[in-house]
């Protein structure tokens, strides 16, 4: 069972998406895989789970009372999935009054068949006592570790196998708390991430946030609208909205509006319709990103990623023990920008960023060439080496449970 207290089909969520995408492997090598979760979203808005659910492809998507609570049910990709209607946005791991329906449903679906095994995260007080329940009844507790915000081992007390997004991630735990986690690498579904058609047009920036590095995109964006306003430049909002970033640059006093080359999009339900359009896909974060899935997106699609050095985001765009000039490119930014700090770099603090994005859109062999090497760099994402090693992943699982 995937146990989720936010949306598995969440697009502001790169932890929740894979988390229903390592379910789905599972139900493609001989699991049955049931998913209960709820409508939370990251995004700043709540989304139309409905809507969202049929864009997604799910089959049979209707709302069912379940447990005596209004829920939706459909199947994608062999997984079966009761969501619970709970309409919330700016998800932080706290459902509030909804807890005793998802409890109900959680008992509902035990009554009809207990599963093996319970793939889940989080921390809340309640979902906890969810978890500690479960493996009381006899489930494993399989924890999907998808960043470093558990780094205490009585969060893992209740668990019985730890399956983290990376090394680097893994390694952090390892370092910090002694516990031993399996890293596998982001797992990425080419049906919903690779564009069909690729004309490559934008600059683009997903999910401008503190986090994410929404200061550096404006001295970034500011540069280029100042000095080359033929480069198309485009963010596309994730757990903000498209006005995100022009209120980061107004607050530190630069005009992005000014600029027609900057254009801005809302949140997407398939990933894939990012890359479509994208000549460049820039991650400039100041969190210790674990592992970074657009920067795997993106090179899948074979589309340049610039990312920071900070975490993961180098192990992600860079294939193990191949070349330093494989795959994306990777860049600091200034110790002193944290994602805690609302400060615009310096023209120079950027200026190998924004050299770089021109010579990439004016320099053709060099693009070519950048994007052909992201390519084949991202076919360490493929399915059929990815695939495997989940599979083996649960096949310990189910090996040795408990």
């Amino acid at each position: 069972m995937l146990l989720l207290e936010q949306f598995p089909f969440d697009p502001a969520s790169g932890a929740a998406r894979s988390m229903r995408t390592i379910s789905e492997i599972a139900a493609r090598n001989g699991w049955r895989v049931r998913a209960v979760s709820t409508t939370e979203t990251e995004a700043a808005a709540p989304l139309d789970a409905l809507e969202t659910l049929r864009r997604n492809g799910c089959a049979g998507v209707a709302e069912h009372s379940v447990a005596g609570a209004r829920a939706l049910r459909c199947t994608h990709r062999a997984v079966e999935h009761t969501v619970l209607i709970s309409g919330g946005a700016s998800f932080r791991g706290r459902l509030g009054g909804h807890n005793a329906a998802l409890d109900r449903i959680v008992d509902a679906a035990f009554e009809d068949e207990r599963p093996d095994a319970v793939f889940t995260y989080g921390g809340s007080a309640e979902h906890v006592a969810r978890l500690r329940a479960a493996r009381a009844r006899g489930s494993a507790i399989v924890f999907g570790l998808r960043n470093a915000g558990y780094l205490h081992r009585e969060a893992f007390e209740h668990v019985d196998h730890v399956l983290s997004a990376g090394r680097w991630l893994s390694d952090t735990y390892k370092r910090e708390i002694g516990l031993d986690s399996v890293p596998i690498p982001t797992p990425i579904d080419p049906a919903d991430v690779v564009a069909p058609r690729h004309e490559p047009v934008f600059v683009t920036a997903v999910n401008p946030t503190l986090e994410k590095g929404v200061y550096a995109m404006v001295r970034m964006f500011e540069e280029l609208g100042v000095r080359r306003p033929d480069i198309p430049l485009l963010t596309v909002a994730s757990r903000g909205d498209t006005g995100a970033i022009l209120r980061a640059a107004n607050d530190a006093g630069v005009d992005l509006a000014r600029h027609q080359s900057l254009m801005h999009a809302p949140g997407v339900a398939m990933p894939a319709s990012i890359y479509a359009q994208s000549r460049i896909v820039l991650v400039p974060s100041l969190w210790c990103e674990p592992s970074g899935r657009i920067g795997a997106e993106a090179l899948v699609n074979g589309v340049p990623p610039i990312v920071s050095d900070r975490g993961g985001l180098p192990d992600t765009v860079r294939p193990e023990g191949g070349p330093e000039e494989g795959g994306g490119f990777v860049l600091p930014l200034p110790e002193r920008l944290t994602h805690r700090t609302h400060i615009v770099p310096t023209r120079e603090e950027v200026r190998d960023w924004t050299d770089l994005i021109e010579r990439l859109c004016d320099d053709e062999p060099f693009y070519e060439q950048s994007s052909a090497r992201a390519r084949e760099a991202g076919c360490m994402y493929a399915p059929e080496v990815i695939e495997p090693q989940y599979a083996a992943f649960f096949d310990g699982v189910a090996a040795c449970p408990m």
